[in-house]
């Protein structure tokens, strides 16, 4: 893997858990637990790797599923809310932003993992 793939996928891994983890003290006032919990998760499962650029990969894929996952249902709450209460609240919050970025964050370190994955296994 180059220098610079490999600086990528780790930063972008490092760059997405600080964001999750900026995301989950923001959900922690507003009590929804529900999603607190799918969010520590995202955050834990980048750690718990063997070392091998597949299981980073597949780990931090899932980590960007998990967070896509509770961005998605904020942001269908925010949708209905709007809809069938007539509120005038925003599609996507600020806080739905960060979890949007970490998302494509955590999908990057996994590509770039995966990628290196490929080119090992073709040598």
């Amino acid at each position: 893997m180059s220098e610079g793939r490999r600086r990528a996928a780790r930063s972008s891994g490092i760059l997405a858990q600080a964001l999750t983890a900026w995301a989950l003290v923001m959900l922690i006032p507003s009590g929804n637990w529900i999603s607190g919990v799918f969010l520590f998760t995202a955050l834990i499962v980048p750690f718990r790797t063997d070392g091998t650029h597949k299981d980073r990969a597949i780990s931090n894929f899932s980590s960007g599923l998990v967070v896509w996952g509770v961005l998605t249902t904020q942001a269908l709450d925010n949708l209905l809310d709007r809809v069938l209460r007539g509120g005038a609240s925003p599609l996507l919050t600020p806080h739905d932003l960060l979890l949007l970025t970490a998302t494509v964050l955590f999908v990057f370190a996994g590509a770039f993992y995966w990628i290196e994955r490929e080119e090992r296994d073709s040598k």
